[in-house]
């Protein structure tokens, strides 16, 4: 499935102002990573920390545990050694959900690249450029899905996106 968004669309710009009720109080700037989970419960506001224009991505996935401790994490993706950003206890994420998934940051500058669908399914967020996917130009903001056990070989010039590898 491929969903075009609008042209010209930029991503992660401006500072984010993160506020919480178990005591964080970050400034999120472009390449920071956060990772709240409500749990039980959990009152914060987010808000663009200057007059500038801000631009994020907010994603939401439903936990696999309900009514859990409230928690938060944070990181620059500088940081990272892998493309793995977020997955569960034990996989060796920076990150952990408490959900079986995985989240990769890929950009690719050239480099073909082979990706397959290891759990239930995927889906691919394009971020920033473009990619040659099964004869289609996927550009900014656009996205695929994919099923368990679907391969997807990707040509980019040069592209950043997201893979998200869930059940």
């Amino acid at each position: 499935m491929f969903r075009k968004a609008d042209a010209g669309t930029e991503l992660f710009r401006g500072s984010l102002t993160h506020a919480d009720s178990i005591g964080h109080k970050e400034v999120l700037e472009p390449g920071d990573l956060q990772l709240m989970s409500a749990g039980r419960g959990i009152y914060h506001s987010e808000y663009n920390h200057s007059d500038q224009p801000l631009h994020f991505l907010q994603i939401w996935l439903k936990p696999a545990e309900q009514q859990t401790a409230p928690s938060y994490q944070q990181i620059n993706r500088m940081a990272l050694t892998s493309p793995l950003l977020v997955g569960p206890q034990g996989s060796g994420a920076p990150l952990i959900i408490k959900r079986d998934a995985a989240i990769y940051f890929y950009e690719l500058r050239g480099t073909p690249r082979q990706l397959s669908v290891e759990r239930a399914y995927a889906y691919l967020h394009i971020f920033s450029g473009s990619l040659h996917i099964g004869g289609q130009t996927l550009s900014t903001g656009d996205g695929i899905m994919l099923q368990h056990g679907e391969q997807l070989s990707i040509n980019p010039s040069e592209a950043g996106f997201l893979w998200f590898d869930m059940r």
